[in-house]
């Protein structure tokens, strides 16, 4: 890779953002991680929104989210982390964002069962983490950040 690429990894189970982050680097990619809904935020704005890739579990640690952010997609509420994001932008911003996102989660099929809620839905990369291994992510990363080229 000619220049370092940043992925942004919003996960709250230690044991894989270790494991993912740690594939995710060895490759050659810099990997800032949030394990919960503050954190992730603190981290697009600490990196003025500069990541090449987000992977994004969809049930995560929802610390300094309010309620009602809470309960608009709960379980899948990460997806208020991407609301968050695009706070202010142009849905063409906006849309550049659900792109380079991965949502790797358990709660797929939730997210799928609502996806009329979802603007930018057709746009998400969907792995489900069961019976999913971490190559298939980092496939998906590699993906995600060459086309965003």
């Amino acid at each position: 890779m000619s220049s370092k690429k940043k992925i942004l990894l919003i996960e709250d189970d230690g044991l894989l953002t270790r494991d993912l982050k740690e594939d995710l680097i060895k490759i050659g990619y810099i990997v800032e991680s949030a394990n919960f809904y503050a954190d992730a935020i603190d981290q697009w704005r600490e990196n003025n929104g500069m990541f090449d890739c987000i992977i994004l579990d969809l049930n995560i640690n929802p610390i300094g989210m309010d309620d009602m952010e809470y309960n608009k997609y709960f379980p899948a509420h990460g997806i208020s982390v991407l609301d968050k994001f695009c706070e202010g932008l142009t849905p063409e911003e906006s849309i550049r964002i659900w792109e380079k996102t991965i949502i790797y989660s358990g709660y797929i099929v939730y997210l799928r069962e609502k996806k009329s809620e979802f603007l930018y839905y057709s746009l998400l990369h969907l792995i489900p983490k069961r019976g999913t291994s971490f190559s298939k992510v980092v496939e998906q990363v590699k993906y995600v950040v060459h086309k965003s080229v």
